[in-house]
């Protein structure tokens, strides 16, 4: 009787196994995974040149390996094969804020950009925007910004002043006019918010997307009104010209009527609506806080992300000195700030330059008579655009309508056509005077500027008096940078992933493509037999203040060859040497990192199958050579080497028969199923 419950418990176990697909209740219930991106490590860090033996343990049949059961409180991070960052989608994001004051939500040519708005972007995962900002940057002199290697995607968009006297509140959003038909994302919106006393202005979703490019309109009534008398002022002067032109037929009289009545209706039709007008009245912003004047040695100490001007009277007695001394009419000079060279700087890292120009005189100058050059551009990045600056301590302005301020009787404009910033002054300077004011390019970053790249500024002062015109020029301002790559380290390993003990061996066509991004023609299908394949881990840091790029040659014994890697790459010739890959092209990461944290380099290697037995010692090197990309440097090169011991993963059951245990709905796969 028992012989024949025996049969019978057989052959309900052949059934099973033919119609559907179990795990016996001894090994782990696993669904496959997706493919990884870079293998997990084990805790302990394993030395190179190591021998490491595979584990005893066989798999089902002798066909593939096991894979084991987890414990459930084990935590055992297997990395999907995710897009790694060089193949994801990113882009640069180009903007501006402007003062738009035609209000039609245009960035016309003559209208001003608004120069110290911090711009904020806020990474959206799930409905909300995450705490920190995943990009941020400040606007230029022209208001305008980039944003290099965003991440395309959703996105709160937020813009602070960084200018004390600057108050977002002062300004009024122009929102862009939308055909009716256009479906309005009211999300994307700017809008004013009040955070903690300070104003901000914000877009709660804005989608990214490739070549965005991010504008901001506002309007404010002082900014209109002395744009507005600059712009009557510039039609009167071309009247008048006009009218000294003998062929003209009406007298210098009719002529002013007629400028008259064109001031009249340029006013008209500069005026907006009534009810425009009322919502104006209401964000007129008048400065009543009036804050003691800095002196020039207090200027200097001023942190070097702000920038501040002074403006102090020489004393009768120092007049009386300089009028013994029969000394220069008036002198300028330039120079850094907070530098250990006030006319040079050398730069290896990130960095905020400021320089101060003053100007002393001895003698009355009237209005207009001063102009200051000196280059506008820092020097170009990598795209070829010049670097502006972010902050200038005194206000924008022509000579024709200048913008008044109770320091120093400076303004400036940037000249276009020379590219040259322009200082004058806009009102008399009586003598004795000791002006001095600074420029600031803030936040720059050491990775846009192409390494051992140079400038010079150097500043030109001119003096109109009534018998003559006088010229000098001070030392220049130089800069030089120098960036650089650093390989640190480079460690190869056998590749293990948590209790998958049958690793770093590879035995199934299916765990190959797991690890590789493309499986190869020659592995595939009866050709995936005629080798037998190793996963190796490559760890690599270092750091980097320029781009660089990292390449990979793998050497083995015993014939092996490079199947493929766990992320993004391309075979290329090294310096006449096909055996090289191309892990990383241009890559920006100040920290390089494949290792436990961001994932390792995997490789698989395939070695003849009549090369391998059980027992054979299979030895691996890899040579890393990281490439700064301005080809300034000298290439990094690092080595490491392993081995392991090759085991066959030959199971033979050797017992009773296997117990099927099965409960709930669903179908438990085998072992082969999910491999």
């Amino acid at each position: 009787m028992k012989n024949k419950k025996k049969q019978f418990a057989a052959i309900l176990l052949a059934a099973s196994m033919l119609f559907i697909n179990t795990n016996t209740s001894l090994y782990a219930k696993e669904e496959p995974k997706a493919k990884p991106e870079a293998a997990q490590e084990t805790k302990t860090n394993r030395q190179p040149a190591t021998t490491i033996y595979a584990p005893t343990q066989q798999p089902l049949l002798g066909t593939a390996p096991l894979k084991e059961e987890t414990p459930k409180d084990t935590p055992v991070k297997e990395e999907p094969k995710t897009e790694p960052k060089e193949k994801a989608l990113y882009t640069d994001v180009k903007g501006q804020v402007y003062l738009d004051d035609n209000k039609n939500a245009k960035a016309d040519k003559e209208e001003k950009g608004l120069s110290d708005i911090e711009v904020r972007l806020y990474k959206i995962k799930e409905g909300k925007p995450e705490k920190e900002a995943a990009y941020h940057t400040l606007t230029n002199i022209k208001g305008e910004y980039v944003l290099e290697e965003v991440e395309l995607g959703n996105y709160k968009i937020e813009y602070k002043s960084v200018d004390s006297e600057k108050n977002l509140k002062d300004y009024t959003i122009i929102q862009e006019k939308k055909d009716e038909k256009e479906p309005v994302n009211k999300k994307a919106e700017p809008k004013l918010v009040e955070k903690n006393k300070e104003y901000r202005i914000e877009q709660e979703d804005v989608e990214l997307k490739e070549g965005s490019k991010l504008e901001l309109a506002l309007f404010r009534v002082e900014a209109f009104e002395e744009g507005k008398e600059r712009r009557q002022k510039q039609e009167v002067n071309k009247e008048a010209s006009k009218a000294d032109n003998p062929v003209k037929q009406e007298t210098r009289k009719q002529k002013e009527t007629a400028n008259k009545k064109t001031e009249t209706n340029t006013t008209k039709k500069a005026e907006v609506k009534q009810s425009e007008k009322q919502e104006e009245k209401t964000i007129r912003h008048k400065i009543t806080k009036i804050e003691p004047l800095m002196t020039t040695a207090q200027l200097n100490k001023l942190n070097s992300t702000k920038v501040g001007a002074a403006n102090a009277q020489d004393s009768d007695f120092i007049k009386a000195l300089y009028a013994v001394l029969d000394s220069e009419d008036w002198a300028f000079n330039a120079y850094y700030v907070g530098q250990n060279d006030k006319y040079h700087v050398e730069k290896t890292n990130d960095f905020s330059l400021k320089y101060q120009i003053e100007f002393h005189n001895n003698r009355d100058i009237e209005k207009g008579s001063v102009e200051i050059r000196i280059p506008a551009t820092l020097s170009n990045d990598r795209d070829h655009k010049g670097i502006l600056p972010t902050s200038i301590a005194i206000p924008q302005g022509t000579l024709d309508a200048p913008v008044e301020n109770r320091i120093t009787p400076f303004n400036y404009y940037l000249d276009e056509d020379t590219n040259e910033l322009v200082f004058f002054n806009y009102k008399k300077i009586t003598s004795g005077s000791n002006v001095a004011f600074q420029v600031l390019y803030k936040n720059l970053q050491i990775m846009e500027f192409v390494d051992d790249s140079t400038w010079s500024l150097k500043p030109t002062a001119t003096v109109q008096f009534k018998d003559q015109k006088e010229e000098k020029t001070t030392t220049p301002l130089t800069g030089h940078i120098d960036s650089q790559v650093k390989l640190s380290k480079v460690t190869k390993t056998p590749y293990t992933l948590g209790a998958k003990s049958y690793y770093p061996g590879i035995y199934t066509e299916k765990q190959l493509a797991s690890i590789v991004t493309s499986l190869p023609q020659e592995y595939k299908g009866d050709n995936f037999t005629k080798y037998k394949y190793v996963a190796w881990q490559v760890q690599v840091t270092g750091s980097a203040t320029q781009p660089w790029e990292l390449y990979l040659k793998d050497i083995s014994n015993l014939e092996g060859k490079v199947v493929g890697f766990n992320r993004s790459y391309n075979k290329i010739n090294y310096r006449g040497d096909s055996a090289y890959y191309k892990i990383s092209d241009m890559n920006k990461d100040k920290l390089i990192h494949y290792d436990n944290q961001y994932g390792y380099i995997l490789v698989v290697v395939a070695y003849p199958a009549d090369k391998i037995q059980p027992n054979t010692l299979i030895e691996n090197t890899v040579e890393v050579v990281l490439h700064p990309y301005d080809r300034v440097d000298e290439d990094l090169k690092l080595t490491s080497k392993a081995n392991w011991v090759y085991r066959d993963y030959a199971w033979n059951y050797k017992g009773d028969i296997i117990g099927v245990d099965k409960s709930g709905g669903g179908t438990y796969k085998s072992f082969f199923g999910s491999l």
